[in-house]
């Protein structure tokens, strides 16, 4: 059973009157790891005359993120709460939460930060309240605006400006052939002359490759329908990102206040900070589900990657339940299609139920209503693939993901977006939204096929930001870019708490991974970065249980070698999956190890790898 345990201990002092000389207010993290300081300066880089609201992000000394800019400016003569700004009060907070995740990179998380909140008024008394928290792997800052009429925010003046010799791997945020804006395009590397190129717009996450060895990414987290989603907008020459809205987002962001702004999320430390924390979750609303006990994360059989006609035909789904209970997975998705036999719904659910297999179904999420909730509750059915939202707008949290998110949980229906914005800590406020898309998948192969880096840089931009709806795992010689090595270990590489495996079953049955595709699961205890880098190699260790799982990928071929001090004590069974002579081919072995070893596996050019480790009796 999954259960939400979340408490948060909020010692927070009266506010406090700020003295009027006070220009400069700082948060430190827990262990003094990263500050925060907010300012009123002069910004010597902007056009804007007088003081303005700033903030900096140092460690130890070293800038990490430069003095960049903070404001809203909303409707109204009194609407610019950006420039000349006075302090007129200040708190401070500890803030300690614990909570449980029904599917992410750990079951288990504890999120500790220090926070600042301080209150400033504009010229004609309107006021804006800044909050700053300070974690020891990030920084976030959000807005608040007290009151009880209504908003109209017509544009955010939160910048994050990057330091000289900052690289970047971002996604260009472009409408594609059809009209649509999406998160499929390739996460490629920038250099800060490229990135901050005026009017050149990026998607969420940016990883970022800062001066001094620093790591990190920007984002954001808790977006709901109060806000639009954002993106990135360069400056033209200055190294700021900005976050604006969306393109079609045509009016202001209006609703009733009080508004809470989504959180700017900057996340700092190592890789291994940037693949494991969970601070885009921590800053999330606590979930909205009491109940967790009827969410199951699950594998995934899906047929329409390999036969886009096969949810049209009844007995061709019946086949593909079939391999689904053959491998021991829990799902079957049936797609676009199916209203053509709809009326054989209720039979082919019993069909799958007797075989243990739960089925989803497809629909487009501007469509889905109460109704069909209701009714494929009453059918039987365990989830939905909402699909082609395809836009940021506040419109979209408005009449879609809000209502849905709510809709699902009440008739205990599993959620799968897809065509969606990114994860913005969805997976703890609506734990049974166990995935989503936001990314250039497998199933673009069928359009336009990738780099083999594309499956490397992921890991370390989309799924560090929450769960990714890759469909892995092709084992088609003629559409796979890379080996059949390389494409199993992305059932461990890729966290998502229902993994739709997109190949046709016949040839996961057939594989000599076959053991290791039944077994792999689709929810995970602990997350460990072994090691790796944008553009050349990463490994990922995952836990379940006492059991280990371990995926590889490399551009060029190398010896992976992987101190196992993770695992527990005693003996475990290492079962390897790797690089044959042929790219098709899969080489299986199998060793006793213990966590004093070093795990050496040989990966081939455009290779990988994956290893199950079991605790032996």
């Amino acid at each position: 059973m999954y259960r939400n345990l979340w408490c948060a201990v909020l010692t927070l002092c009266a506010l406090i009157p700020c003295a009027a000389t006070a220009r400069e207010w700082t948060v430190a993290s827990p262990s003094g790891r990263l500050t925060c300081t907010l300012s009123l300066r002069t910004d010597k880089v902007s056009a804007s005359a007088g003081e303005r609201l700033s903030y900096e992000v140092s460690s130890a000394g070293q800038t990490l993120i430069p003095w960049s800019p903070l404001g809203l400016v909303c409707e109204g003569s009194d609407g610019n709460l950006a420039d000349g700004l006075a302090p007129v009060g200040v708190a401070s907070a500890t803030v300690s939460e614990s909570f449980t995740l029904a599917a992410g990179k750990w079951r288990a998380c504890t999120a500790t930060a220090r926070e600042i909140r301080v209150t400033f008024t504009n010229a004609a008394g309107r006021a804006l309240q800044v909050h700053v928290r300070a974690y020891d792997d990030g920084v976030a800052l959000r807005y608040r605006l007290e009151g009880t009429a209504t908003y109209a925010v017509l544009k955010e003046c939160t910048g994050v400006r990057l330091p000289p010799g900052t690289t970047a791997w971002a996604q260009p945020w472009v409408m594609d052939e059809y009209g649509r804006y999406s998160y499929e395009e390739e996460y490629t590397r920038q250099l800060l002359k490229n990135l901050d190129g005026r009017n050149k717009r990026w998607g969420h996450p940016v990883l970022l490759a800062l001066p001094g060895g620093w790591w990190g990414f920007l984002t954001e987290s808790g977006v709901s329908g109060s806000y639009c989603a954002s993106h990135f907008q360069g400056s033209g020459g200055n190294g700021m990102l900005s976050y604006v809205f969306p393109p079609d987002q045509t009016g202001p962001v209006s609703g009733g206040l009080p508004l809470e702004t989504p959180w700017r999320v900057i996340a700092l430390g190592s890789l291994a900070t940037v693949v494991e924390t969970c601070i885009v979750e921590a800053l999330a609303p606590p979930s909205r589900v009491d109940d967790l006990s009827w969410i199951r994360p699950g594998r995934v059989v899906w047929s329409w990657w390999s036969d886009f006609e096969s949810p049209k035909n009844f007995e061709t789904q019946k086949r593909f339940i079939d391999g689904t209970a053959q491998l021991g997975w829990e799902y079957c998705l049936i797609d676009e299609g199916w209203p053509a036999w709809r009326d054989r719904i209720p039979e082919i659910i019993s069909y799958a139920a007797a075989r243990n297999v739960g089925i989803i179904l497809w629909k487009r999420a501007w469509e889905f209503t109460a109704d069909d909730a209701r009714e494929w509750a009453a059918w039987g059915v365990k989830g939905a693939k909402l699909d082609f939202i395809d836009t940021d707008r506040q419109e979209a949290f408005l009449k879609v993901y809000d209502p849905v998110h709510e809709l699902t949980a009440r008739h205990r229906l599993l959620l799968n977006w897809h065509g969606p914005t990114k994860p913005s800590g969805e997976n703890r406020t609506w734990p049974h939204q166990l995935t989503r898309e936001a990314v250039k998948g497998d199933e673009n192969i069928h359009f336009k096929p990738f780099v083999p880096s594309h499956y490397i840089n992921v890991c370390f931009t989309r799924n560090a930001i929450g769960p990714m709806d890759f469909t892995p795992v092709v084992l088609d010689a003629e559409r796979s870019p890379t080996t059949f090595a390389n494409q199993i270990a992305h059932a461990v590489l890729y966290w998502s708490g229902l993994q739709h495996f997109c190949d046709r079953v016949e040839h996961y049955l057939e594989s000599p991974a076959k053991g290791f595709l039944a077994a792999v699961p689709a929810a995970w205890d602990e997350t460990r970065f072994i090691e790796g880098a944008p553009d050349s190699h990463v490994c990922i260790a995952r836990r379940s249980g006492t059991d280990w799982y371990l995926g590889a990928n490399t551009l060029r071929a190398r010896e992976l070698a992987v101190p196992l001090s993770f695992l527990g004590e005693g003996t475990y069974r290492a079962t390897v999956y790797r690089d044959g002579r042929r790219s098709t081919d899969i080489e299986v072995e199998s060793r006793e190890v213990r966590a004093s070893d070093i795990l050496r596996v040989p990966l081939a050019k455009n290779g990988g790898g994956a290893v199950m480790l079991r605790a032996t009796p």
